[in-house]
């Protein structure tokens, strides 16, 4: 729901998708310098409330020593929410600061922050086995590091420039952002993509080990990711998709309000998600806002494209009228131009400038992967929608991708106390639910959609059909006519052509059937219902095979209370990762299919 936050000395409203700042540092900072950089990273902040107002703003900080808890204490005192995802466990974290002062520090700061994520240990390491080589604890930092630069927007760091080449230091997490995650961070990357990360801030830091950064002190330097634009339109591209879905938000707060609570009740019901981790209902409330938003735009672009072509049929009819009919009444041209007009100039240009259609496209497609990205998560699938969704489509959609991601920080890394309390018990009741309330769901949706957009088809189909024959057996029965009366010597070719308003209603006979006929073919076009039939009917069935395979899992453990074997929930989250990414795959394509039909009055090709 939109936030209120407080921005630089005044109350903001802000809507409920961050834009996610990450920091990394030097841990040796000197006392005097930290009012020049405690001013650098407030400038950067302070800008980025002002120029995304809608947008609250998020920091992923461990809270380290040093630069960690500096950009942390700034961001606090500007009402910028704090995330602290933790590199281990919290007690042996803890024990890294022998500081006079700087436990009491930590724990100060991470008691105002919203949450702190336990990051899970990599390569296999044991609590016991990093509890003290060096080694593997800046393994650990790498990996919180990795955790940052794959859910942030944008880096923030203080740096003295200096490439040390060591595991977790600060140049290695700069160059995760810059040049793209190693594999065992991002297995789903392609190395031939570009990297699709937001740019560095880089303050130029002196240190107590590096008293001369390489560059002017406390300057800040843009650096960019290798393989994109050098430069800061990608990433104001993206933040200004994420300020205007924040804005729609805050703008229809009332819809919201009225309809959040019962579209969140069509992905799961409220009774069963009082009793779910915060982090899925959090993602369930976000799922709310997306739909809703999506519906709404979605019933503001069906009206548009309705009005449209209604338009343009009366613009038709007035026109055919004064052009065959009533000629000598001249406002009646002028009534078609107006039409045409308001067709174009007013319904069409109102809908361009609020965006309807994208809105409508883009909304719907974050709102899927949100649904996705939920069942995943109530499966225990370590798996993120962002990795895997609408890779193909870039530019204009990145911002989905990243509104994925983010909206997935406080259930990305679960704390592993709930990781370690899955049992084959629990693992059954789960896919009880993912059966119920996602496979089930979608495979009836799907299938009720089929058949009334089919249906819808038909209609149309039908009626385009009759238009055009009508069209034609006018002509038919006017040759006819002439024909005989040819024969009969009953002059009617020439009472026709005396008589003006006989002429033009035959004219009108014939050439307005197929006139609708066209706007109706162009209309059907424009919905994609055909398409509709085909995609709609594809997936209906692949949820309905999912649904069958599920159900002999689980009857395969035996009764009710008997629990999944282990290859058993194996197989169940294969079938559950399996039919994420086909519905994340079908979902990429539909929006595809409706940005090649954008809303505009029917025109000739």
């Amino acid at each position: 729901m939109p936030k209120t936050t407080p921005d630089d000395g005044h109350v903001a409203r802000r809507g409920p998708l961050p834009l996610v700042v990450g920091v990394t540092g030097h841990r040796d900072l000197r006392a005097s310098d930290y009012p020049s950089l405690e001013e650098r990273v407030r400038e950067i902040f302070v800008l980025l409330l002002k120029e995304y107002e809608h947008t609250p703003i998020t920091l992923l900080s461990p809270l380290a020593e040093g630069a960690d808890r500096l950009t942390a204490r700034v961001a606090l005192d500007l009402g910028v929410q704090l995330i602290v995802p933790l590199p281990m466990p919290r007690e042996l974290y803890e024990a890294d600061f022998t500081a006079e002062g700087s436990l009491a520090e930590f724990r100060e700061l991470i008691a105002r922050a919203e949450s702190a994520p336990e990051i899970e240990l990599v390569g296999g390491h044991t609590e016991e086995e990093v509890s003290n080589p060096l080694a593997a604890r800046n393994a650990l930092y790498e990996n919180v590091g990795a955790y940052i630069v794959g859910h942030c927007q944008i880096l923030i760091a203080l740096w003295d420039g200096v490439d040390l080449g060591l595991t977790g230091g600060t140049s290695s997490i700069v160059k995760f952002q810059t040049g793209g995650l190693p594999r065992r961070y991002d297995p789903t990357r392609n190395p031939l993509d570009a990297v699709e990360r937001g740019p560095v801030k880089h303050i130029i830091t002196p240190r107590v080990k590096n008293p001369q950064p390489e560059g002017e002190p406390f300057a800040v330097k843009d650096i960019f990711p290798s393989g994109g634009p050098a430069n800061m339109d990608a990433f104001r591209r993206i933040a200004r998709h994420i300020d205007a879905f924040n804005a729609d938000a805050l703008k229809h707060a009332e819809i919201l309000d009225a309809k959040q609570a019962e579209n969140m009740e069509s992905l799961f019901p409220e009774e069963r998600a009082k009793l779910l981790p915060e982090g899925l209902r959090t993602l369930r409330e976000h799922y709310g806002v997306a739909d809703t938003l999506a519906i709404y735009f979605q019933q503001q672009t069906r009206r548009t494209l309705k009005r449209l072509y209604r338009l343009v049929a009366v613009a038709a009819v007035a026109f055919g009228v004064y052009a065959h009919l009533l000629t000598k009444i001249h406002p009646l041209l002028v009534v078609y131009l107006l039409i045409l007009a308001v067709a174009h100039f007013g319904v069409h240009r109102f809908a361009q400038r609020r965006k309807y259609q994208s809105k409508y496209q883009d909304y719907r497609t974050l709102a899927e992967g949100i649904r996705v990205q939920f069942f995943w998560c109530l499966a225990n699938l370590r798996m993120s929608v962002a990795d895997r969704y609408l890779r193909k489509q870039k530019s204009e959609l990145d911002w989905i991708r990243n509104a994925t991601r983010v909206w997935n920080i406080p259930r990305a890394d679960d704390d592993r106390h709930e990781r370690t309390t899955t049992t084959p018990a629990s693992d059954k009741h789960t896919f009880r639910l993912v059966l119920k309330y996602w496979i089930s769901n979608q495979a009836k949706y799907f299938s009720r959609t089929t058949k009334k957009e089919h249906a819808l088809l038909h209609r149309y189909e039908r009626l385009t059909k009759f238009l055009v024959r009508a069209g034609v057996v006018f002509a038919i029965l006017l040759a006819v006519a002439l024909g005989v009366s040819y024969f009969l010597d009953l002059h009617l070719s020439e009472t026709i052509a005396h008589n003006h308003t006989l002429h033009g209603v035959i004219i009108l006979l014939m050439t307005l059937p197929p006139v609708g006929a066209a706007l109706l073919h162009s209309y059907t076009d424009k919905t994609a219902l055909s398409e509709h039939v085909k995609q709609y009917g594809r997936m209906g069935a692949v949820f309905g095979g999912a649904r069958l395979q599920m159900v002999m899992i689980l009857r395969r453990s035996g009764g009710q209370h008997s629990p999944l074997s282990t290859e058993e929930a194996e197989e169940a989250r294969k079938l559950t990762e399996d039919l994420g990414i086909e519905a994340l795959a079908e979902n990429a394509d539909w929006v595809l299919l409706h940005r090649e039909r954008p809303i505009d009055p029917p025109h000739a090709a």
